[in-house]
């Protein structure tokens, strides 16, 4: 009992684990394309339904419907082919009611997210009022030579989500 006792004293003592910054991350392929959004939200400003901008007060993306649509095209990212990719963010629901919020990617097979487009995989999540990540994971054909990432959702009108720490990691 007293092991018990001091093991969960000495845990207790023990600071909480930091969230990774998705900036540091040296596997991260957006490490250096504003991932994180801690100053400006440049780069991930070309919003093709709807409105983005930045949440300083969360160093986040916010993206604000545009007819009960939210499309922000995000960066062309070059990739291996036939490599298994992680993906993901972090995503929280400002106002509204949004139904579905996530991080698209599409495949091309050029270098420059022009030629041969095909959808590669989705990270989505139903929306809620506190911060959530969503992760997946997909493998490129083996003609990828380039992945585009969208940012996307859907809901009321009115609605708007909070984007955070997204990343392409490499294997």
């Amino acid at each position: 009992m007293k092991w018990f006792a001091l093991s969960l004293a000495v845990l207790l003592l023990l600071p909480a684990a930091a969230e990774a910054d998705c900036a540091s991350d040296p596997k991260n392929l957006l490490a250096k394309m504003n991932c994180g959004f801690d100053q400006d939200i440049a780069g991930w400003t070309d919003a093709a339904m709807g409105k983005s901008s930045h949440e300083p007060k969360e160093h986040a993306l916010k993206g604000t419907d545009g007819d009960q649509s939210l499309l922000i095209e995000g960066p062309c990212v070059q990739v291996k082919p036939s490599t298994k990719y992680t993906f993901g963010l972090r995503i929280r629901t400002a106002s509204g009611s949004p139904y579905f919020v996530g991080m698209d990617l599409f495949t091309y097979t050029d270098a420059n997210c022009k030629e041969g487009a095909e959808p590669l995989h989705s990270a989505a999540l139903p929306p809620n009022k506190t911060w959530q990540s969503a992760t997946e994971s997909a493998t490129t054909s083996a003609t990828t030579r380039s992945i585009h990432l969208r940012i996307a959702g859907s809901g009321e009108p009115g609605f708007s989500i909070l984007f955070d720490d997204l990343f392409l990691n490499e294997p």
